[in-house]
């Protein structure tokens, strides 16, 4: 996995696959949601997000009123998030 930041924007090239790369991640996003009350996220040809982001995602949502953005290029993963029904917490687009 890759992290590229930009403002309010994290772009993670590769899969999510390890416990460093979710930490890794959410130290990123902890980082921007200090600034910034709208957050995206861009998965880049990741099949998948571990759980544990998921779970801090929503929390940000929910208890902090963050705005939070996941474009996802994998149309499995976007299904898979439409399934969760995270689509109703976050706003999520394929590209």
């Amino acid at each position: 996995m890759h992290l590229t930041k930009e403002k309010n924007t994290i772009i993670v090239e590769g899969n999510i696959k390890t416990i460093q790369d979710s930490e890794t991640l959410k130290s990123e996003v902890q980082d921007i949601s200090k600034e910034f009350d709208a957050i995206e996220l861009v998965l880049q040809d990741s099949i998948s997000i571990t759980s544990s982001v998921i779970g801090f995602l929503v929390k940000l949502s929910q208890k902090d009123k963050k705005d939070i953005t996941l474009k996802v290029t994998n149309e499995t993963l976007y299904k898979l998030l439409h399934d969760l029904s995270l689509h109703t917490m976050f706003t999520i687009q394929k590209v």
